[in-house]
């Protein structure tokens, strides 16, 4: 089942975002993964951004189930321009795979931003991947992610951000987060806590506990206005025996509007 999140959001151009994450690719999400496509080939959004965790391990890299995975980002290609980030589980290190750098396989209508950005048009689109100390070791992953974004010269562009972690934040190393138009975030899996409940807080989160601040939904920091989804994956197979209740879990497609007229 797919949950579908309208959100509006002044810009300076009329434009359609589909924003996906965490797809947690190892091989057992066919038809979850084929209703995406369905959905997404019926609206035709401008871009469809994807912000990290696309595989679920890199191991995954070494089986035909990257052949399957790289033929859903082409199909995915051919609707929309795609435009992603890596997280965590895209560059995680196992042993003989540090220089696994599978997402440089993909064609050219895939674009992987790797600490670097994209212009097109009136939108200038920019991606983060910062390594695992981020997300297990919070003082030298913030220190690095702070020393990224201090490479970063925003353009007169609408300028939008895809990052993998909401979390963090309000650290004050890293206030230039809050100086982008949008920022597109995933991570969190919805902090695995049903829709209907209100807020943005997140009942529990990879690598942060329970009870985890803005996991879910959008917020506002500093400037920006920051968009969470929740996942195409919220129990991935890393996760052993709770696997099985991910099928309790809806999918997650966030349409984000930039409109130039919007009203307050």
């Amino acid at each position: 089942m797919l949950k579908i999140i309208n959100y509006e959001v002044e810009s300076n151009s009329d434009l359609l975002i589909a924003h996906i994450s965490d797809i947690h690719y190892s091989n057992h999400y066919g038809k979850r993964l084929r209703k995406v496509i369905d959905e997404l080939s019926k609206v035709k959004p401008n871009y469809i951004c994807i912000t990290g965790d696309t595989i679920d391990n890199l191991g995954v890299t070494k089986t035909k189930a990257m052949k399957e995975l790289i033929n859903y980002l082409e199909e995915l290609s051919k609707i929309s321009k795609v435009i992603m980030c890596l997280g965590n589980h895209d560059t995680r290190d196992y042993k003989d795979m540090k220089d696994n750098k599978w997402y440089e396989k993909l064609n050219k209508d895939i674009i992987v931003l790797n600490n670097s950005c994209y212009e097109d048009g009136n939108i200038c689109f920019y991606g983060l991947t910062i390594n695992d100390e981020y997300y297990h070791h919070e003082k030298d992953g913030v220190n690095e992610l702070a020393l990224e974004l201090s490479k970063i010269k925003l353009s007169n562009k609408y300028n939008i951000l895809l990052f993998h972690s909401p979390v963090n934040f309000e650290k004050d190393e890293i206030q230039e987060l809050n100086s982008f138009d949008l920022v597109l975030v995933g991570h969190t899996h919805n902090g695995l806590t049903h829709h209907i409940v209100p807020g943005n807080f997140g009942i529990v989160a990879p690598s942060h506990g329970v009870y985890v601040k803005n996991a879910r939904n959008s917020f506002k920091s500093g400037k920006s206005k920051v968009i969470i989804s929740g996942g195409i994956t919220k129990l991935s197979v890393g996760t052993g025996f709770f696997h099985i209740f991910n099928i309790l879990f809806a999918s997650d497609i966030n349409y984000i509007y930039l409109r130039k007229d919007k009203k307050s």
